[in-house]
């Protein structure tokens, strides 16, 4: 019996000695634990920041899209002006061309048969 109460007591040694040292093993380094939330306050920062950026991407994004469909319509309405302005122009080239052939007998006979 006495063999079996000393066998009994050195594996209760062993145990409590293998659980002393697996606790100093794995106990958690406090150093660590500050320099771990130092850290992690510092990524809850920066996704604050990523976020404000984030948001304010999205906003010269749509300011963007809103100028550019504005410079769209301004280049349609150009595109029409611009295309008055010619067709203004080659009637007022044929009218000018016919005006310089006019001789003065022609432009004297206009103001007559005009102001009878």
């Amino acid at each position: 019996m006495e063999v079996i109460k000393k066998n009994w007591q050195l594996i209760t040694i062993a145990a409590l000695i293998i659980i002393l040292i697996v606790s100093i093993v794995t106990r958690p380094n406090p150093v660590d634990a500050v320099l771990e939330y130092k850290l992690q306050r510092q990524v809850d920062s920066l996704n604050v920041v990523i976020a404000g950026y984030e948001s304010e991407r999205l906003i010269y994004t749509t300011n963007i899209d809103s100028l550019n469909s504005d410079i769209a319509v301004l280049q349609r309405r150009y595109d029409s002006t611009q295309t008055s302005i010619d067709k203004l122009k080659e009637d007022y080239e044929e009218v000018i061309s016919d005006i310089n052939n006019y001789t003065s007998n022609d432009v004297s006979e206009f103001f007559a048969n005009r102001y009878r």
